[in-house]
């Protein structure tokens, strides 16, 4: 399941960025989906789902754009062409 591996390497730079930038919860994500990732933005809020169960993600919303993102913007990225973290709203 590509939607899976990719919720768990989201989950996975989620947690380094909690140990950088302290903080303890997330409430919401906001990406965009490449054209490259092949997968539907209602799979991968579903995997999401199951993968942040019981983690600093669990409960938080997935809001995805299917656009391509903002070239001056640089957040952490998973992978270029799959997902980018735009923003998170977190405490």
């Amino acid at each position: 399941m590509h939607e899976m591996s990719l919720c768990k390497k989201l989950l996975q730079t989620l947690e380094q960025q909690a140990r950088v930038q302290d903080f303890q919860r997330v409430k919401k994500v906001w990406l965009t989906l490449g054209s490259g990732a092949g997968v539907t933005a209602d799979g991968l809020r579903f995997n999401f789902t199951m993968a942040a169960q019981g983690s600093l993600a669990e409960g938080a919303e997935l809001i995805i754009a299917e656009a391509a993102p903002d070239p001056e913007v640089q957040p952490p990225a998973i992978s270029a062409d799959v997902l980018r973290i735009l923003e998170l709203e977190v405490i």
